[in-house]
């Protein structure tokens, strides 16, 4: 757990300021895609420990491509067409990026253009969850948030069945998911 997170939990609120910026409410955001939620809603969501506008705002775009893909929206049209403004200014040209350019990191801003990177660069599951892998850094949590948009793109049949048997508590996974 992130010191924001944790600062969050001990004190029962959310930190606001530019400094607590971490990717801590990015990685656990994208249930509120399948479900009819608010920007104000999700925005709430994140504030439970991140509540610094570039945080929440991760967080809205976020779930608001998750929720295209989830209705058959482009992957690729949806990155070109987002008009965001500072921090979140190269989303629209994210995928003509070299990796070098891309940082793999605990702030929020780099692991949404990083993980929005990895899915719009690849065609598969797992070629997209290995690229954010491969990022290095911070790779679970750019690997989990890429491997969310990857999951709703490609379906579950498409995740290695190597990957899903060697999975850690699987029992109690299959008993929450079916």
């Amino acid at each position: 757990m992130g010191g924001t997170t944790q600062y969050a939990i001990t004190t029962g609120q959310g930190v606001n300021d530019v400094n607590a910026n971490g990717n801590g409410s990015l990685m656990r955001i994208l249930p509120l895609a399948f479900i009819d939620c608010t920007e104000e809603e999700i925005r709430k969501v994140s504030n439970l420990t991140h509540a610094h506008e570039w945080s929440t705002k991760a967080c809205i775009i976020y779930v608001k491509i998750a929720k295209g893909l989830i209705n058959g929206e482009n992957i690729g049209i949806m990155v070109k067409s987002n008009k965001e403004e500072e921090p979140y200014h190269r989303l629209s040209y994210i995928h003509e990026l070299q990796e070098t350019e891309i940082k793999s990191s605990g702030f929020v801003v780099d692991t949404l253009e990083a993980a929005l990177w990895c899915v719009a660069t690849t065609n598969s599951y797992s070629t997209c969850v290995l690229k954010a892998v491969n990022l290095g850094n911070d790779t679970d949590t750019v690997a989990a948030v890429a491997g969310g948009l990857a999951g709703i793109i490609y379906g579950y049949e498409n995740i290695p069945e190597k990957w899903i048997n060697e999975l850690a508590n699987k029992e109690l996974i299959n008993e929450c998911l079916f």
